[in-house]
């Protein structure tokens, strides 16, 4: 599993996900980050929660 940061998350936001208390991205989070940093991107996702 990839870490946020490995995700390329932008550090601001990565430090406020640390401060959170998140240590590690919920699969559909780990599938759906790299999409949403990249140019002109929509996505629609559907976690097994339900979310």
């Amino acid at each position: 599993m990839k870490t946020f940061e490995e995700l390329g998350v932008a550090a601001p936001i990565l430090k406020a996900i640390q401060e959170m208390g998140y240590e590690s991205p919920m699969p559909v989070q780990e599938e759906v980050i790299p999409f949403l940093l990249g140019d002109d991107n929509d996505v629609i996702a559907l976690a097994q929660t339900g979310t």
